[in-house]
Parts: C-alpha cells; sequence; structure tokens
C-alpha cells in the first residue's frame, strides 16, 4: 500500500472481517516488532524520539511551576504525539515493504491524505481542550487560585493528602484517555497506509479496542508505562542537572511505541484484498 494507489471505501460500516481478533499476548509481539524496526533504522527513528524529547522539555517548563496547567500541556503531548508517528508509521511501512527508507521522506508522509489527517486532529484537539477544561475545574474546585509545584503535587498525592481529588482527577482522565485511545489506537496508520476517511478509520479504530478488549487493555498500560518511564527520567534528569539523563527516555521509549504502534494496525485490521 506504500504508493497510496487505492482507496479504502468511505462507507460508513465495516465490512465483515475488516477487524481481527488477537490474542492478549499479541502486545509483546508488536514491541519486539517495533525494537526491530528501530534497530534496522536507528538514526531517523532517534531523530522522532528527540522529537518527542523536545515536546517533554516545553511540558515540564510550562508545568512545573504552575501544575494545574499540566493537564492543557500533557493534552498538547497526547495531540501531537500521535503526528510526530506518523514519521515512525513510515518508517516502518517502508520496511514491511521491503523498500528504503530516507529520513526525509517519511516527514512528508502524511501529505497524500493530509486532509483526514488534520480533521482526525482538530476533533483530537476538541478532546484535548475538554479534559483541560475538565482539569481546570477540578484544580480550581481543590486548590481554588493556589497552584502547587509538580513537588508539592507529587508530595500530596503520595501522602494521599486529598484523596478525593485524587480519585476525581484519576477517573476523569482515565475516561478521557480511554475515549483517545479507542479512536485512535489504528486510525492514524490506517489513514497513512490507505488514505481512507477519517471517520472510516476511526470506526475501524473503534471497533478494533470493543473486538479486542483484553490485548487493547494490555497495550494501553504498555503504552501508559513507556510514556510513563520516559517522562520520568525526563523530569528526573532535569532536576538532577543531567539533560542527557533526561532526554534519552523519551528519545528511546517513543520510537519503539510508534513503531510498534504500526504493528498493532497491521495485525488488527485486515488487509483491503482479504476483505474486499
Amino acid at each position: 500500500m506504500l504508493e497510496h494507489g487505492s482507496t479504502a471505501p468511505q462507507r460508513g460500516i465495516l465490512p465483515p472481517g475488516a477487524v481481527r481478533h488477537v490474542s492478549p499476548a499479541a502486545p509483546f509481539r508488536w514491541l519486539l516488532r517495533g525494537l526491530r524496526d528501530m534497530l534496522a533504522y536507528p538514526a531517523a527513528s532517534l531523530f522522532y524520539g528527540a522529537c518527542f524529547a523536545s515536546l517533554g522539555f516545553l511540558l515540564y517548563a510550562y508545568t512545573h511551576q504552575a501544575v494545574k496547567y499540566m493537564a492543557a500541556l500533557t493534552s498538547a503531548f497526547a495531540l501531537a504525539g500521535p503526528f510526530i508517528a506518523i514519521g515512525l508509521y513510515d518508517i516502518s511501512r517502508r520496511r514491511d515493504a521491503g523498500l528504503p527508507c530516507k529520513l526525509g521522506a517519511t516527514t512528508i508522509a502524511w501529505l497524500p491524505n493530509v486532509g483526514n489527517i488534520a480533521t482526525f486532529g482538530g476533533l483530537l484537539g476538541i478532546l484535548m481542550l475538554a479534559w483541560t477544561a475538565v482539569a481546570l475545574i477540578l484544580f480550581t474546585a481543590f486548590y481554588g487560585n493556589q497552584s502547587p509545584t509538580l513537588g508539592e503535587l507529587f508530595v500530596d498525592v503520595v501522602n494521599l493528602r486529598d484523596p478525593i481529588f485524587v480519585l476525581s482527577y484519576g477517573f476523569a482522565g482515565g475516561l478521557f484517555a480511554a475515549l483517545v485511545f479507542s479512536v485512535s489506537v489504528v486510525s492514524i496508520p490506517m489513514m497513512l497506509d490507505r488514505n481512507c476517511n477519517v471517520f472510516y478509520a476511526m470506526r475501524a479504530s473503534v471497533v478494533s479496542t470493543v473486538q479486542n478488549l483484553p490485548a487493547m487493555f494490555i497495550w494501553a498500560a504498555i503504552i501508559v508505562t513507556f510514556t510513563s518511564i520516559g517522562l520520568f527520567s525526563f523530569y528526573v534528569g532535569l532536576m538532577l542537572g543531567i539533560p542527557l539523563l533526561g532526554h534519552a527516555g523519551l528519545i528511546l521509549t517513543m520510537p519503539l511505541i510508534g513503531h510498534a504502534s504500526w504493528h498493532a494496525y497491521r495485525d488488527i485490521v485486515a488487509p483491503e484484498a482479504d476483505i474486499w
């Protein structure tokens, strides 16, 4: 599908067999394949990892002294992340097709389907704005006009100083995260690969999630774990004055997740030739 020669049907209903069932062990297989892609094209992969690290730096710079805005910046990370990862999807796609991969080509891989990808970005942005508004309301309700620093919030959470806030914030954040995950888990790789309509891709993503709940739960947990490791090492590195340590986490973990996400899509969504 590399040359975008075919266009997925723009129908509202997915055909039978469009989404395949995968085992709960599948996410670990995706990680292994993603690691192979990363090792095959380390320079290009690490370039995108550096882009994630730069985004992480902005997140830290704007939130460590005004943590009530953390949701807004985290939303920006969650919003920009899938689009930065398009380059990683394209690296994996080219490797699957046995074609050479040049970094420059991967940076414009989104152009053939820019309208649908941009529309998806707008829809995702609306969800992120809604989460930001809810998070600010919760912070105002529990902290008033005072905004704790990142360190103070960490101490409050660890000591369960305000368990109702922790539960409320965690529950609301979890709902938004689950919604974003369900509509995006295969949608961007699918739009990249098949040049398809945004709503067709989102529908495939939701169906993929619903039909593979055990595997998707594990995959979501892996994504959260790897992202958290990357961000945590980033914050620790900056606080210790060791920028290299801080950057290494995101530079290594995010490309791995990006490549693995491509293989998740390939494993779950059947090739067009098999369903049409």
